[in-house]
């Protein structure tokens, strides 16, 4: 199981970092220091947690991973049909289809 959460985090980080800015509405304050988006701006444009990301990207063991935050983060990064599938198919594998939308292990 270990290795489909790293798999999933180095994914997720891929398509973060290989993301064109300009196709997202962010707001670049400073200058781009690098390409791609970072953890916070994927996180407010998915509407999920910034460290609940960080630890997925990292790939921690004990971490629930709703499939509704899923889906959005893939949303967020405009992933397309196989990115996105393979995304979900790994969080499905690590245990996804057990929590509910909110994070809360189903009976």
């Amino acid at each position: 199981m270990r290795s489909c959460q790293k798999e999933l985090g180095f994914f997720l980080r891929h398509l973060r970092r290989t993301a064109e800015v300009t196709e997202f509405e962010v707001v670049d304050h400073l200058g781009r220091r690098s390409h791609g988006l970072t953890v916070e701006e994927v996180a407010d444009l998915a509407q999920v947690d910034t460290q609940w990301l960080r630890r997925v990207e990292r790939g921690y063991v004990n971490i629930t991973l709703p499939t509704a935050w899923m889906r959005r983060v893939c949303e967020a990064l405009h992933a397309e049909y196989p990115a996105k599938s393979y995304v979900l198919n790994l969080a499905w594998q690590i245990g996804a289809q057990r929590y509910d939308a909110n994070g809360r292990r189903r009976q």
